[in-house]
């Protein structure tokens, strides 16, 4: 499971469009696709972005993203 599952979860969580999150990053709304397909790699620095439009710091998101990942195994 890459990051982007994540990305997709987090925006759900906080009900942003992903047009709303693609608004705020000053990128489009297909570039913003592509990262929560894990089509395209996300820059740090759009990370960071993220994290400040969600209220959440980069270690927040990898606790996350690491949490996703463990009940995936635990699932399987």
């Amino acid at each position: 499971m890459d990051i982007g599952v994540s990305l997709k979860k987090i925006r759900i969580y906080k009900n942003y469009s992903q047009q709303y999150v693609a608004n705020y990053l000053n990128v489009s709304r297909s570039t913003y696709i592509n990262w929560e397909k894990n089509k395209t790699s996300l820059t740090l620095q759009r990370c960071d972005k993220l994290c400040e439009l969600y209220d959440i710091q980069i270690t927040g998101l990898i606790e996350f993203h690491l949490k996703l990942l463990n009940n995936a195994k635990n699932i399987n």
